[in-house]
């Protein structure tokens, strides 16, 4: 049995991007993810914005299905 992975071919992408989403933030946001990010990493862990907006998003996600009644976690 090979110990090296298997070659993807042309064209394939990853498992890590196909969960992958990208957005674009106006500075003023960014800043104020900045600020929240040492506030909502594990102890030493280093702070970084993808904990930062995760954590916005999951707030906000919960009170959005709330509001609208729909959507299961």
């Amino acid at each position: 049995m090979s110990t090296v992975p298997a070659r993807r071919r042309r064209g394939q992408r990853s498992a890590a991007s196909v969960d992958h989403v990208s957005a674009r933030l106006d500075a003023a946001t960014t800043a104020r993810l900045d600020a929240l990010a040492p506030l909502l990493t594990p102890l030493g862990s280093q702070p970084s914005r993808s904990i930062a907006v995760r954590a916005c998003i999951l707030t906000r996600l919960d009170a959005l299905e709330a509001m609208h009644g729909k959507g299961a976690k």
